[in-house]
């Protein structure tokens, strides 16, 4: 597998390497490194890339706001120098399972970039207008699934090539997008059953919150990241057959399969 190093160092010819991170997943004690009660103008990711002179810009906001400036994502053209890998081992040394970071190739300047990002933003459901958080890996999975084949296609259409750290903090690829579509239907549109699909994002997350905050001593801890994802999903499609299609119905399906001492050891493959 390749190293976050050799995927930002090695773009296609002609493509600029993009990092883009979602800055809001960084909080406690990393966030807020500093002396204690010290002023700060910028939030701490954001002083840093200061630092570093490459090329951001936030998909949001005003980075001049302590507020704003912890909490934007951000798009980060990638220079090469040896003295960016400071920048980067700060970015890795914050813990692993964030699922914050993506790394984009692109033709374009980064504020063309930022601005096709923010085209895929904006999200309706139910009638009222929602933020839509790719920038979070976790939902940038979950994401695409619910999408038909040419609203995935022109999502994707953003990036010559579009990889993503999994929970697990291994490095995944989208499937590459066709040339001509660039951000054709965007931003999306959804049906109804694409919108009851978009509000079960996250629900497996959810569902494992539920359970660290029940079960003091909690099967899953054993479990990667990635594997407990999958554990929940697969019992989550076992409670659909059931009939179980609410959060309560799938957490308590998910706590009796626990409970009942189903080892989710035996069963680290199950797929959603």
């Amino acid at each position: 597998m390749q190293s976050t190093l050799e995927l930002l160092d090695h773009a296609p010819d002609g493509a600029w390497a993009y990092l883009l991170i979602d800055n809001s997943a960084y909080d406690g004690e990393w966030l807020t490194r500093r002396e204690e009660n010290a002023p700060t103008r910028f939030g701490p990711l954001v002083s840093k890339l200061r630092r570093s002179q490459m090329p951001f810009a936030a998909l949001w906001g005003n980075l001049d706001e302590p507020p704003e400036s912890a909490a934007a994502p951000l798009l980060i053209e990638w220079q090469t120098e040896k003295r960016r890998l400071d920048f980067l081992n700060y970015i890795q040394s914050a813990g692993s399972g964030k699922c914050a970071l993506s790394i984009l190739y692109s033709a374009e300047p980064l504020d063309v970039v930022v601005e096709r990002l923010r085209l895929r933003m904006p999200i309706a459901l139910m009638g009222d207008n929602y933020l839509l958080r790719y920038f979070d890996t976790r939902i940038l999975y979950e994401l695409l699934p619910c999408l038909t084949p040419h609203q995935a296609q022109s999502f994707t259409s953003l990036a010559l090539a579009w990889h993503y750290l999994n929970r697990d903090d291994e490095w995944e690829t989208l499937p590459a997008a066709a040339a001509d579509l660039h951000d054709d239907g965007l931003p999306l549109e959804l049906d109804d059953a694409q919108q009851e699909d978009f509000l079960r994002i996250g629900s497996a997350d959810r569902i494992e919150t539920a359970i660290g905050d029940l079960l003091e001593d909690n099967p899953l801890e054993a479990l990667s990241p990635g594997e407990r994802y999958q554990w929940i999903r697969a019992r989550q499609q076992e409670a659909i057959r059931h009939q179980l299609v609410e959060h309560n119905g799938q957490l308590g399906f998910c706590l009796q399969g626990l409970q009942v001492g189903r080892d989710p050891r035996n069963s680290r493959n199950a797929g959603a």
